[in-house]
């Protein structure tokens, strides 16, 4: 792409999920989506000097930005009656900053804009100047409770570059890290949709067992969260047979004590009116959208790249799809059921089945391999 002229064909008009990347392209890059509907800046805010982009080669990340001021174009609604309420940026919660504005009459929502960006840290940027396993460790910190899921797509991305196969132990190993990883913030959405419907029970049991959950991450693998157990070229740690022990436990006692939960809250009927026919994504609209994950699967959408795109051990332990059609809040939540109760399966399957471990000299192979591709890359 010629620097006189950074421009591109929008995709925007056929595929609606290329919005918000088109506009973060424009703003980071200096890139213009040509026919795009809206190019208001997304992640660069009205502060910002012109003509500064930060992604760009030959931007320095050690300079200081100075700010200027400016004024952000909202999109505005007119007419009789229409009012706006501002919710935002600070917000009560413990949930990040955003700033969004609500246009209604009386409690209709004529238009809803949010206004994110606020904790953009530059970490696109951070990555380009840093070697494959500083990378692995700044990827397993984009967030904290998905720290298993977004190193892994780092070390697999990194692997595939260096033609490099990990030991099968460790592939196996990955796959319980983030099934645990999965079931933790599932209780805990499970537990957070429930307490915004005025059931806060639910909540409190299901921390509970997220709680422990937590605390068994520790015991097996030395961290809650388990951040940094994922490394290119394998796993930082070995599982023991007193940490498998401790996992198979777990995993009984948890599956027993959520579906006496789960029952309750498939019982409570206020709980449940608040949830169906709530937040409808319809099927032919979540297609539009490109969703993906269980929102997706929720609004019949038959979506898992662990099914879709198999890797170790997802080829042999085929995990159960659950997809739904309503597309609602309670679609949403009982799909997260659902997962929960597939991935205490998928894990006791993994824990019964432990290929052997990969010898040190092997490791020592693997790591000088992948590291000696990976500066390869870098100078590409």
């Amino acid at each position: 792409m010629p620097v006189e002229d950074p421009t591109f064909p929008s995709l925007t008009k056929k595929f609606v999920s290329a919005y918000r990347f088109e506009r973060q392209i424009n703003s980071l890059m200096g890139v213009v989506a040509v026919g795009h509907p809206d190019l208001r800046p997304w992640i660069r805010h009205e502060d910002w000097q012109e003509n500064v982009y930060p992604l760009r080669k030959s931007f320095d990340a050690s300079q200081r930005i100075a700010r200027i001021k400016g004024k952000y174009p909202w999109i505005t609604v007119g007419g009789e009656g229409v009012y706006e309420i501002p919710v935002g940026t600070v917000h009560a919660g413990i949930i990040e900053p955003g700033h969004f504005r609500f246009q209604a009459v009386g409690e209709d929502v004529l238009n809803l804009e949010a206004k994110l960006g606020y904790v953009h840290k530059g970490i696109e940027k951070r990555f380009e100047s840093l070697l494959w396993e500083q990378g692995a460790r700044l990827a397993g910190r984009v967030s904290g409770d998905t720290t298993v899921a977004h190193c892994l797509t780092y070390c697999r991305a990194a692997e595939a570059m260096s033609e490099c196969h990990p030991p099968e132990r460790a592939l196996w190993l990955r796959a319980l890290m983030l099934e645990q990883e999965r079931i933790a913030n599932h209780l805990g959405d499970i537990g957070a949709i429930a307490n915004d419907a005025g059931f806060a029970f639910m909540l409190c049991q299901m921390s509970r067992l997220k709680e422990r959950l937590l605390r068994t991450n520790h015991q097996a693998f030395g961290h809650r969260f388990m951040i940094d157990m994922i490394i290119p070229g394998g796993v930082a740690i070995d599982l023991t047979q007193e940490g498998k022990n401790e996992i198979l436990s777990e995993m009984d006692w948890l599956s027993k004590e959520f579906e006496r939960l789960v029952t309750i809250f498939d019982r409570n009927s206020s709980l449940t009116e608040r949830m169906v026919n709530t937040g409808i994504l319809l099927p032919d609209k979540a297609l539009e959208l490109g969703v993906v994950g269980f929102v997706a699967r929720a609004s019949g959408q038959k979506i898992d790249c662990r099914i879709q795109n198999p890797f170790v051990p997802y080829d042999r332990i085929i995990p159960k799809m659950t997809v739904l059609e309503s597309g609602d809040v309670y679609a949403r939540s009982w799909v997260r059921i659902e997962e929960v109760r597939e991935s205490i399966r998928i894990i006791c399957e993994i824990c019964n089945y432990s290929p052997p471990l990969f010898s040190r000299k092997e490791r020592k192979d693997f790591t000088q391999r992948i590291a000696k591709n990976y500066k390869l890359f870098a100078i590409l």
